[in-house]
């Protein structure tokens, strides 16, 4: 979203891909081109200790923080712990820089106190926020947004959807508005942005009788966007299939998240195929009528889930990506020509 923002104010530098780790980030800034005036540097981590030193690397003039989730809390320990990796971001902050928080999360004070004495702009759907979501009406095809930017009221439709699709926005406006870009514009420069492979991505499957459109989610997953992808799937006015895979990472409250969803599960799937050995928990969670099959790998029920698909379905595929969702994401799109949709 920032990449699209930016591109249409200067040359703007962004990484094609998650390169957000001790590998990633240098190479990103290494190829950074001459005359560049923009650049996204993304930054994750799944282990304590390792924003900070490449915060320094990269030394940002504005620093966003999405959300902070219970993703990687089997590594961190605790939520707060999470809070405080992701607040690490901030020792990189150039004089001057610029923290955007979001201001609905519960461990804002937390990384709040993390900003010392750089400027704070919050975004989120409060009050207090100075670039707040004011209404998301998602329907199968994307999302209508309002929002408030300061004292503007701002609206753009998206070619995706979900409220939390809605949210990054914001806070992308918030960010790119934290660079001297009119929000208007930058409003204007999210009309239609679709959500890429592995994070979102909607695609047909064309067949000969008809066609699947694939949900492709691939790429990570952590109980929020599980219920967030879960969500969007439950938008589709067709047999909706849920393709999920194991959530790595939550330590020992893996086994309670993977039950957790199986409310969401049942509320918006018609029918559910899971692989790997806390997904089965979920498996046998839900509504026996939603149950397809369980695999312990992936690689073996790609098959499976390629031969029960039938034209007019909409297929969710979401895992962590050591559970290696790929396969089932290929396999499904070679049943027919798959066609980018947004």
């Amino acid at each position: 979203m920032l990449r699209a923002i930016l591109t249409t104010q200067g040359a703007c530098w962004a990484a094609e891909a998650s390169h957000n780790n001790q590998w990633g980030v240098p190479l990103t800034l290494a190829r950074m081109p001459p005359g560049t005036q923009f650049a996204v540097i993304e930054i994750g981590m799944n282990h304590a200790g390792e924003i900070a030193p490449l915060a320094r690397l990269a030394r940002p003039h504005v620093a966003l923080i999405t959300t902070v989730e219970r993703a990687h809390v089997g590594h961190l320990g605790s939520i707060e712990a999470v809070a405080d990796e992701k607040a690490a971001i901030l020792v990189g902050l150039e004089p001057g820089g610029i923290a955007v928080l979001p201001g609905d999360s519960a461990l804002l004070p937390r990384l709040r106190a993390r900003a010392r004495n750089h400027a704070v702009r919050l975004f989120g759907s409060n009050a207090p926020a100075s670039f707040r979501l004011l209404d998301a009406e998602s329907d199968a095809e994307g999302c209508d947004v309002t929002l408030a930017a300061g004292e503007a009221r701002l609206s753009l439709r998206m070619a995706s959807s979900g409220r939390h699709m809605a949210m990054n926005a914001v806070g992308a406006i918030a960010a790119a508005a934290a660079l001297g870009v009119d929000p208007a514009a930058a409003a204007r420069a999210l009309s239609g942005f679709a959500p890429l492979a592995g994070r979102g991505a909607r695609r047909m499957v064309t067949l000969p009788d008809g066609d699947i459109l694939l949900l492709d989610e691939s790429y990570n997953a952590n109980g929020a966007s599980v219920r967030a992808a879960l969500s969007v799937l439950g938008l589709q006015p067709r047999r909706r299939v849920a393709v999920l895979g194991d959530m790595r990472e939550l330590g020992w409250e893996g086994p309670d998240e993977h039950r957790a969803l199986a409310p969401e599960v049942d509320a918006n799937a018609d029918l559910l195929f899971a692989c790997g050995a806390l997904m089965q928990l979920l498996f046998a969670a839900v509504a026996p009528e939603r149950r397809g099959v369980w695999t312990e790998r992936s690689t073996d029920l790609a098959p499976i889930v390629a031969g029960a698909l039938r034209p007019g379905d909409a297929v969710l595929v979401k895992g962590s990506l050591g559970t290696r969702m790929k396969p089932i994401v290929q396999a499904i799109e070679a049943l027919g020509a798959a066609e980018e949709q947004g």
